[in-house]
């Protein structure tokens, strides 16, 4: 893949998301207002405390998939596209599992505390 595509995908599949948590923030801030609320006075989110561990665990998944697309690559097994594009995503699917499960266990352990 040249660094053109990289590029093109990150404009297309980045650029949707932070326009709607732009949109997101400026009704979230109209409702403030419309409430006589100052944006001092919201109510504070619940920060998740283990939000790290997920975006590691999201990011060795993407690294698990590039690896083992890049050698059913090179092994001709798959062609280039379909052997980076199906691991990548078979194994972000197993880091999204594997932190659904990991996320329930310490939040059951949390709670028992």
């Amino acid at each position: 893949m040249d660094i053109e595509a990289i590029f093109g995908m990150i404009s297309v599949f980045g650029v949707g998301p932070l326009i709607l948590y732009i949109i997101y923030k400026h009704r979230e801030k109209m409702a403030l207002i419309k409430n006589n609320m100052h944006l001092d006075d919201a109510p504070e989110k619940k920060s998740n405390k283990f939000q790290h561990l997920r975006y590691g665990i999201l990011l060795i998944g993407m690294a698990i998939g590039l690896i083992v697309g890049n050698y059913l690559y090179l092994k001709d097994i798959f062609s280039e596209e379909v052997s980076y594009i199906s691991m990548i995503a078979l194994f972000l699917g197993f880091a999204f599992l594997v932190n659904y499960f990991l996320m329930d266990k310490l939040n059951k352990d949390d709670d028992l505390v």
